[in-house]
């Protein structure tokens, strides 16, 4: 279960991570008390991603769903347009 868990989530053993290949998206939680902040910003600079921020907790979204699906909106319209 885990290896098939590992390779829905973009994890392939013994290959780079597919952030690395194709546009990605971050949404850094501000007020998460899980995941620091600063972390955040350190994992989504590393991935080259498209970074958002907003003042959320862990559970972004839970506390935040408009958030979230605006910046899954963003993401899929960018996509769509460099297709």
């Amino acid at each position: 279960m885990a290896a098939r868990s590992s390779l829905r989530n973009g994890l392939r053993p013994g290959r780079k991570p597919l952030w690395r290949e194709l546009p990605s998206w971050y949404l850094v939680a501000e007020n998460d008390r899980m995941i620091n902040p600063v972390s955040q910003r350190f994992m989504a600079e590393r991935m080259g991603a498209h970074t958002y921020f907003h003042i959320a907790d862990h559970a972004p979204l839970v506390s935040n769903p408009g958030i979230v699906v605006n910046l899954i909106t963003a993401a899929a319209r960018s996509v769509l347009a460099n297709a």
